[in-house]
């Protein structure tokens, strides 16, 4: 934990450990000030990959009430619900790792 904490150091200030068990992590202003520095290209990456993963938690989302309950006849239908529920986590981290690479490679 020791090293974590020196690692990511300058992106979070972490409470001293003397003042109770819970650690309250800040995002410092410089993280604040690069995210919103962002080109207009890799903002784009970020937005449609939040508007894919809400539409696919909405599909899932109706999947579930159209299905009802958990029957033979219905299980593709909670299958796939639930496929599309875990799906929206890769969707992020593809677009998070999309848009670093966009931001490394944009024209300073």
């Amino acid at each position: 934990m020791p090293q974590l904490i020196r690692a990511f150091g300058k992106f979070f200030a972490l409470s001293p450990p003397g003042f109770g068990a819970k650690m309250d992590v800040v995002m410092t202003m410089r993280t604040l000030r690069r995210i919103l520095a962002m080109s207009p290209a890799a903002w784009e990456v970020v937005i449609r990959a939040l508007q894919l993963s809400c539409v696919m938690l909405f599909c899932a989302f109706m999947l579930l009430v159209e299905g009802g309950a958990f029957t033979y006849e219905t299980r593709y239908l909670h299958y796939t619900a639930r496929e599309l529920l875990t799906m929206p986590q890769a969707v992020l981290l593809l677009a998070a790792i999309a848009s670093a690479v966009i931001e490394e490679r944009a024209d300073p």
